[in-house]
């Protein structure tokens, strides 16, 4: 009866410790699957901040393209530098209001350093692609520039070059940048805008 008794004893250990054991493993799966979850919402919130500035950045570098296009036509309010050829290179140091520039911006500037954070303009909320949220209207706001670069060039670059090739579009280099935000995606594009000759 002794022997029955230990016998007992040990299977109700045995059992105890397999249990046990079965927990860890259920408790190990468990923080495993919650880790995957957390790093899969982070990296899906990151996919999302990255995407919404590059939104930002590309209604940014569309409203630069439109003003490039009205400073051609004579149709922005402000007083603005004569686009002569060659344009004159501007200093690092120089401020824009508007974000508009007579020139190109001198090669050694570090563009996103100095001039988007110091001279360019700021897109409102009516620039921006589908703001209905005023929470949001911040974070989607972008900054452009324009710099002139010529007055001679090919309307449309794809055609090939002749001899009766025709150069009298302006070109001009426009930046865009993000809204810069704290611990948020920052984004800057940038494309060379070719504008027609104005209508007369």
């Amino acid at each position: 009866m002794n022997t029955h008794h230990n016998a007992m004893r040990r299977e109700r250990g045995a059992t105890l410790i397999i249990s046990m054991i079965l927990l860890m493993v259920v408790t190990l799966l468990a923080v495993t699957s919650l880790r995957t979850t957390i790093q899969e919402e982070r990296a899906s919130a990151s996919a999302y901040d990255r995407n919404l500035a590059f939104q930002s950045a590309e209604a940014g570098l569309r409203v630069g393209e439109a003003q490039a296009a009205k400073w051609v036509e004579g149709a922005l309010p402000t007083p603005l530098p004569e686009l002569t050829d060659p344009p004159a290179a501007i200093p690092c140091t120089a401020v824009s209001a508007d974000g508009l520039y007579g020139g190109p911006i001198d090669p050694g500037c570090n563009l996103t350093e100095t001039i988007l954070r110091n001279g360019c303009a700021p897109t409102t909320a009516a620039d921006n692609f589908d703001d209905d949220d005023p929470a949001n209207s911040n974070s989607l706001r972008a900054c452009y520039i324009v710099e002139y670069l010529t007055a001679k060039a090919l309307c449309n670059p794809k055609e090939p070059i002749t001899e009766e090739s025709i150069y009298e579009c302006k070109r001009f280099r426009v930046t865009a940048r993000s809204h810069d935000a704290a611990g948020r995606a920052l984004i800057t594009l940038q494309s060379i805008y070719a504008v027609g000759p104005a209508s007369e």
